[in-house]
């Protein structure tokens, strides 16, 4: 328990203090801050069921520093404010503030290579004191994740045909700029098929069985009887003759629209025939010429920012620059798979001016909920998508800053029978490199439903949709949208 209600400022407000060298056995005041906002949480429970809650509510300082979180932070009916008492979580004034879904894991850290076994994966001259390790068990990371899969297409390949299980993507930072797991060719080259030597199924007939049989895909079709997966044809790929044994490569590919990026697991490299076959299906036909590279070798760790996860020995390996030795400089491993901050049945509550960052999954939930309120907020390095609002009537976004995430802000609300407006918002919102893992399909802001308000927002840098809405009586005005729909088909800056 706590011993004494922290003092306050302002007298009709309760006044607490988070610190990350704090204890959450303080009292929570000024000279004896708290060390999370859980405790803060506990704190106001307190108080509520005291009847001894500040008139104005209450307000939550966070002192600056960077606060690492290994399970979400949690907020429901116990922790909700009222219209006239909200309670608010907010960085201390002129302090930066950043919550982490991970690890940071020093330069010096990094082990060399021994084994003969892996240093003969490394086939570019020069490189095997270049590529070190870490063992990821040692930061806390208990399942080694599979290979990502880029691609708005990666997981319809469902029942009966099997397919991979849609996983929250792992990720690396070195100064914010996300790392690159190993690939070929690199930056943003690709290559072309010579040749299909077998196609595999066409999702199009996916669409139309699943939409006969009513519900799923149809089981009974003949096509699928003796469905097979695609092998391609590399005629002149010089590289090929090292993956024979690359175990969990990934073949990531815009195999027959530009709007439809799917990446596979390879099952088997027949270095002989020179083909290239993949462990489930294509979702769509495709022909040869069309792009596509590799990803997810170790043999092909050749350039500084580049890494790679060996899911069987549980090591991360990394090809650092020589300057990130010399500087010591740190690496961000993502490791919290759950939304960072998730609101479920709360209410009258805000969060201001903190930053949130590395988080496998959406950084941010607000569902069932009322007058959540995010201000001047930064959202980065997310693999999905920054912030979920559903059926959460007042709440929203003003004055935050979205940016190197995959989508930006989902509202789903309102009532369509009644057309009783939900009364979200996104408004003075920046929105900033989006779309950054799948490629398409992951707009900046998706709105539908009834009664939203999308205003006075700068949405830029997406090879996709800047914005994808459905619904009634929503109001969507004043926002300046450009850079975006660079590198695909079937687009619209508003969709």
């Amino acid at each position: 328990g706590f011993s004494i209600i922290a003092a306050a400022d302002n007298a009709d407000v309760t006044v607490l203090y988070v610190s990350s060298d704090g204890s959450d056995n303080g009292t929570g005041d000024k000279n004896s801050p708290l060390a999370s906002i859980e405790a803060a949480k506990e704190y106001i429970r307190i108080l509520k069921s005291k009847g001894n809650l500040g008139k104005d509510g209450a307000i939550c300082y966070i002192k600056g520093g960077e606060y690492s979180v290994k399970e979400s932070i949690g907020f429901g009916t116990e922790d909700s404010g009222t219209e006239t008492q909200p309670i608010t979580y907010c960085a201390y004034p002129g302090e930066k503030v950043k919550f982490v879904g991970g690890v940071s894991v020093k330069a010096s850290e990094f082990k060399n290579i021994t084994e003969p076994e892996v240093l003969a994966k490394i086939t570019y001259p020069g490189l095997a004191d270049k590529i070190k390790y870490i063992d990821l068990k040692d930061y806390g990371v208990e399942n080694i994740p599979n290979a990502p899969l880029y691609g708005s297409y990666s997981y319809m390949v469902t029942d009966p045909l099997g397919g991979p299980k849609e996983e929250t993507p792992f990720e690396a930072f070195m100064g914010d700029a996300a790392m690159t797991l190993a690939r070929y060719p690199n930056g943003n080259e690709t290559m072309q098929a010579d040749e299909i030597v077998q196609m595999g199924v066409d999702g199009y007939k996916f669409s139309e069985y699943s939409r006969l049989s009513g519900s799923g895909f149809a089981d009974d079709a003949p096509e699928w009887k003796n469905y097979t997966c695609l092998t391609i044809k590399m005629n002149n790929l010089e590289r090929l003759k090292y993956w024979g044994g690359a175990k969990y490569a990934v073949m990531n590919s815009l195999l027959s629209y530009d709007w439809a990026r799917q990446s596979i697991p390879i099952k088997n490299i027949d270095i002989a025939n020179k083909t290239i076959t993949t462990e489930y299906p294509a979702v769509f036909t495709s022909v040869a010429g069309r792009p596509w590279n590799i990803y997810n070798l170790l043999e092909e760790l050749d350039v500084p920012g580049e890494y790679y996860i060996d899911k069987d020995s549980g090591r991360f390996y990394a090809y650092l620059s020589d300057d990130a030795y010399k500087k010591n400089e740190s690496i961000e491993l993502s490791i919290l798979d759950k939304p960072l901050f998730d609101f479920k049945d709360a209410s009258y509550i805000n969060l201001k001016n903190i930053s949130i960052s590395n988080v496998r999954s959406n950084a941010v939930n607000i569902s069932d909920s009322e007058n959540i309120r995010m201000f001047g907020c930064e959202i980065m390095n997310i693999p999905t998508r920054a912030v979920n609002i559903l059926n959460s009537p007042y709440s929203g976004l003003d004055n935050c800053y979205i940016h190197d995430v995959d989508a930006g802000v989902l509202l789903l609300g309102g009532d369509y029978e009644t057309l009783t407006d939900s009364n979200m918002y996104v408004t003075n919102c920046e929105f900033e490199n989006f779309s950054r893992i799948n490629g398409t399909d992951r707009p900046a802001i998706n709105f539908q439903g009834v009664g939203h308000k999308i205003t006075h927002n700068k949405i830029h840098g997406s090879p996709h949709q800047g914005v994808w809405f459905a619904g009634n009586n929503n109001y969507f005005a004043y926002n300046e949208i450009y850079d975006v729909c660079t590198d695909s088909a079937d687009a619209g800056a508003i969709y």
